[in-house]
């Protein structure tokens, strides 16, 4: 019986001690997390001169480092230079200026991301293209709306056409 007794207090005993050490690794894992999420946090918190604690934590969740928050706040300039349709190329330099004052470096991807929405007017969906000997043809959606636009090579004129649905043939509704 003592045998049985010493046997079951063993037992206890490693299951106690398995207990406490997985709580010990997670309540450790859970430590690092925390430790890494307020390293995030105080590396947005110095870079974007930020202290909303509620702010910074959803950049975190979104995964969001500084360099890529900095490019979206460029975004609003973007729009304002496509408004007229076109960006002039003072309107991209000094985009570009603002970028490098944001300290964005030049071969990053978010400067890339950047260099991308100056050369691609925003709210321009490509559904299609065709290319031709001398012209391509490109079916596309600017602000939800349906159009055909036909580029010339030599010269880069373009011809848009607003009503694709009467030359597609598209049912109504489209």
């Amino acid at each position: 019986m003592t045998d049985t007794g010493a046997g079951l207090r063993k037992y206890a005993r490693e299951l106690e001690e398995s207990f406490f050490e997985r709580e010990n690794r997670r309540l450790l894992e859970k430590m690092r997390a925390e430790a890494e999420k307020e390293r995030k946090r105080e590396r947005l918190r110095a870079a974007l001169k930020i202290d909303d604690d509620a702010l910074l934590d959803r950049f975190i969740e979104l995964d969001l480092c500084p360099e890529t928050v900095m490019a979206l706040g460029l975004v609003p300039l973007v729009f304002a230079a496509w408004a007229d349709g076109e960006i002039q190329s003072r309107e991209r330099e000094a985009i570009l200026r603002a970028a490098a004052e944001r300290s964005i470096p030049v071969d990053s991807d978010n400067y890339r991301m950047l260099r991308d929405w100056l050369e691609h007017r925003p709210g321009t969906y490509i559904l299609s293209f065709v290319p031709f000997a001398d012209r391509l043809a490109r079916l596309e959606r600017r602000n939800a709306l349906p159009r055909l636009v036909i580029s010339d090579y030599d010269n880069a004129e373009s011809f848009e056409i607003e009503a694709v649905r009467f030359l597609v043939g598209a049912r109504r509704g489209f």
